[in-house]
């Protein structure tokens, strides 16, 4: 997927290391109705001490915590450094 494109979910390609926890955050986000078309874009990756780092903008608060509601059930510390615009 193209970065900086309005609703993707942007699953890096460049020789990185994908844990099954990212994969499987990129597959509950794709499932998720409210982050379906929207405009967002949302990249994950697992700091050295493994907690999920998620990274991003999104279109408001309520989205960025459903972002981080949506990926909770991995188990993992989540970082939750999406940004929201202050229009």
């Amino acid at each position: 997927m193209q970065n900086g494109t309005p609703g993707t979910l942007e699953q890096p390609v460049s020789g990185a290391v994908r844990s099954q926890t990212i994969e499987d955050a990129y597959l509950l986000l794709s499932d998720n109705p409210h982050l379906r078309g929207g405009n967002h874009s949302i990249t994950f990756h697992q700091a050295l001490d493994g907690s999920l780092v998620i990274d991003g903008r999104v279109i408001s608060y309520h989205l960025k915590q459903i972002v981080q509601e949506t990926v909770r059930p991995l188990g993992a510390t989540i970082v939750n450094r999406v940004d929201v615009p202050h229009w």
